[in-house]
C-alpha cells in the first residue's frame, strides 16, 4: 500500500472536518485510463504559469490553459495544493462543473470550481460525465462598460481568447462563476458558430433601446387659456391626471360631456373643463346630435333667453365656442348656446 493510499484510507477513518464523504484519492486500485496514464507519465514534469500582461479589465494578467471542462464523479475535496495534507477550500458536490487544464501534479490536477482554483484528485473527474455543459438560453443583451478580456473561463487564469471594445454587443446567459458570465457574440464564425466565453459581469450593462416616436398627434388643436386639470372623467371629482399648464397646446377628439372636452396632451388623454379650452381657428368636426329635447338658449347661461327648443335626436352643427357648459350650436339656421351634457359629437 502506497503513502498516498494509506493517508488517505487514514483521513477518510478519522472524517476530516467539512469533507466527511468528500474524496482526494482513491482507498483502492483500478485500472488507469487512458488519460490517467498520460497524466501520470507527465506527473514529473510541473507546468510553468504563462505570464502574460492582460491588455483589458478584469482585474488580472495571468492566463493559463484552464478550458478543458469535467464533472465530479463525487463529492470532492478542492485542495490548496496537490496533497491530501493540504487546505482544504471547497467541497465539491458529486456532479459538480469544473474547468481543468493540463497540469497534474501527484495524482491531483489544478482546477477552478465556482470561481475558486485549486487541485483535485484527477481520478474523480470525468470528462466523458456530462463533461460539456448547458450554460442555458440566452436571456439578454449587455453592453460592455470598458475594454474587457472575453476569456475561457471563469477565472483570471483562463486564456484571453480576444480583448472586447467598450460597446461589445453580447448575449448572455444566467450561468454565473466567481464574478463572470458566460456569453456569445453575437456574430457568427466562418464554420457558422457563435464564439462563446466568459466575461466579468461587472464590466456590462443592460442594453437600453430607444422607445419608438408617440404617434402624431390627432384630432383638432386647442389652447389651455389658465392652468387646467386634465382629468380621468368629464366630473370635477375625478382624478386630476396633471395639469396642463396655461398656454399649452392639447389635441380634442371631438368628445364633449358634461362641460367637459376629451383631449390629449403629450402622451395623456382625459378630460378638461371646455371653459377654460380654445379651439384653434378653422373648422371644427361639425356635426351631432340632442340626445334630449334641448334648449338653444341666447347666452350661455340658464337665465338666458330660450330662442328655440331642439327636438331629440335632432342634427345640429357644432360650434368652437365654449362656456359654462354651454357650446355654440346652429340649429336650422338659429344660432345659439346649448348644453353639451345633451349633445352627442356625430
Amino acid at each position: 500500500m502506497d503513502t498516498s493510499t494509506m493517508l488517505t484510507m487514514t483521513r477518510l477513518a478519522t472524517r476530516e472536518p467539512g469533507a466527511m464523504p468528500a474524496l482526494d484519492a482513491p482507498a483502492f486500485r483500478r485500472p488507469l485510463s487512458r488519460r490517467s496514464f498520460l497524466a501520470a507519465a507527465g506527473a514529473t514534469a510541473v507546468s510553468l504559469a504563462i505570464l502574460k500582461t492582460a491588455s483589458a479589465q478584469d482585474g488580472g494578467d495571468i492566463t493559463a490553459q484552464m478550458a478543458i471542462p469535467f464533472r465530479t464523479t463525487t463529492d470532492l475535496n478542492l485542495r490548496e495544493s496537490p496533497s491530501t495534507s493540504a487546505r482544504v477550500l471547497k467541497v465539491m458536490p458529486s456532479g459538480a462543473y469544473v474547468t481543468g487544464g493540463e497540469t497534474i501534479q501527484a495524482g491531483f490536477r489544478r482546477v477552478s470550481y465556482q470561481g475558486t482554483l485549486g487541485w483535485a484528485f484527477d481520478e474523480y473527474l470525468s470528462e466523458t460525465n456530462g463533461g460539456s455543459f448547458d450554460p442555458g438560453p440566452v436571456i439578454g443583451v449587455r453592453l460592455t462598460t470598458v475594454r474587457v478580456n472575453f476569456r475561457t473561463g471563469p477565472t483570471q487564469l483562463h486564456d484571453v481568447i480576444m480583448v472586447l471594445d467598450a460597446d461589445t454587443r453580447l448575449e448572455v446567459s444566467a450561468m454565473t462563476d466567481g464574478g463572470y458570465r458566460f456569453a456569445w457574440l453575437p456574430a457568427e464564425t466562418s464554420q457558422g458558430q457563435r464564439r462563446a466565453g466568459w466575461v466579468a459581469d461587472a464590466y456590462l450593462k443592460a442594453e437600453t433601446t430607444t422607445p419608438p416616436p408617440p404617434p402624431p398627434p390627432t384630432g383638432s388643436p386647442v389652447t389651455v387659456l389658465a392652468s387646467l386639470n386634465l382629468r380621468s372623467a368629464p366630473s370635477t371629482s375625478s382624478s386630476v391626471l396633471l395639469v396642463m399648464p396655461e398656454g399649452a397646446t392639447a389635441r380634442w377628439s371631438g368628445v364633449s360631456r358634461d362641460g367637459f372636452l376629451q383631449v390629449t396632451y403629450g402622451s395623456t388623454t382625459g378630460w378638461a373643463f371646455a371653459e377654460y379650452l380654445q379651439v384653434a381657428s378653422g373648422p371644427v368636426a361639425g356635426y351631432g346630435r340632442t340626445t334630449a329635447a334641448l334648449n338653444l338658449r341666447e347666452q350661455p347661461n340658464l337665465s338666458a333667453r330660450v330662442l328655440l327648443v331642439i327636438p331629440e335626436g335632432a342634427e345640429i352643427r357644432l360650434g368652437d365656442q365654449f362656456s359654462n357648459g354651454f357650446r355654440s350650436v346652429t340649429y336650422q339656421g338659429t344660432s345659439g348656446w346649448a348644453s353639451t351634457a345633451y349633445i352627442r359629437v356625430a
